[in-house]
């Protein structure tokens, strides 16, 4: 069962000098999905996947195809085209009434503020997910829900950096479907799952012109306490025939 997008709009009137501040909005958005499920004790990929999230092997459960959220997110119009935005998600385990296995914290999903402007792009503060996430995204037609085999495997190549705390990103405006994307994890540390990253950087390129996508996204982790460099590319390229 899936909670379909639920806006509601604040009407209020916001004094700016003479002038009508633009109405705000909310929109509360989530996934809540359960079904009953068994796997054997195969040599499959999913028996490295944690127990919270696939069950255990030859066991019947009750869990999901997907991770289950509920998440609100809004916009306030500042004017001249600027907007204050954020985003806050939370993923839980309905079967238990608790956090997804491995999500410690309440707003895990991603908990953001930022700026954004047709003509200056946008700043975002907060835990975010990376920009090489985006390119891997498109990669797959599910778009990583309903799908864990692509998640892990297929789109990153085993690497599991997904989010990044305390981070800064820079998005440029959309010049004809072209546009880029630059973030760094300040010195805070908070990377899942690897422990208080010392540097956190990323980019992307994303280019799209109606049924073309293009995209290529790189992310780079260093821990102070591991000699271990954690660092990808992907690139994607897709195209759709409106089947």
């Amino acid at each position: 069962m899936r909670l379909d997008k639920f806006a509601l709009a604040l009407c209020g009137l916001v004094a700016s000098g003479a002038a009508l501040a633009q109405p705000s909005s909310v929109t509360i958005y989530g996934v809540l999905d359960l079904g009953v499920a068994k796997y054997n004790n195969g040599t499959s990929f999913l028996n490295g996947l944690p127990v919270g999230l696939t069950g255990r092997p030859d066991t019947w459960n009750l869990r999901p195809s997907t991770s289950n959220r509920i998440g609100f997110r809004g916009s306030e119009d500042l004017g001249g085209g600027l907007r204050a935005n954020f985003s806050i998600e939370h993923r839980l385990d309905p079967s238990a009434g608790t956090e997804q296995s491995g999500q410690n914290g309440m707003w895990r999903g991603h908990s953001w503020v930022g700026l954004s402007s047709p003509t200056l792009g946008e700043l975002r503060l907060g835990r975010q997910q990376n920009a090489a996430l985006f390119v891997a995204q498109k990669g797959d037609p599910w778009n990583w829900d309903y799908n864990v085999g692509s998640v892990q495997v297929i789109n990153r190549a085993g690497n599991a950096a997904t989010y990044t705390a305390n981070l800064v990103s820079y998005t440029t405006p959309n010049f004809s479907g072209l546009t880029v994307k630059a973030e760094m994890g300040l010195g805070e540390g908070g990377t899942d799952p690897l422990g208080n990253a010392n540097r956190t950087v990323g980019a992307n390129v994303q280019y799209t012109k109606g049924p073309l996508y293009a995209g290529l996204g790189y992310n780079d982790i260093r821990v102070s306490n591991s000699p271990v460099k954690n660092r990808y590319w992907v690139a994607t390229l897709n195209y759709d025939f409106k089947f």
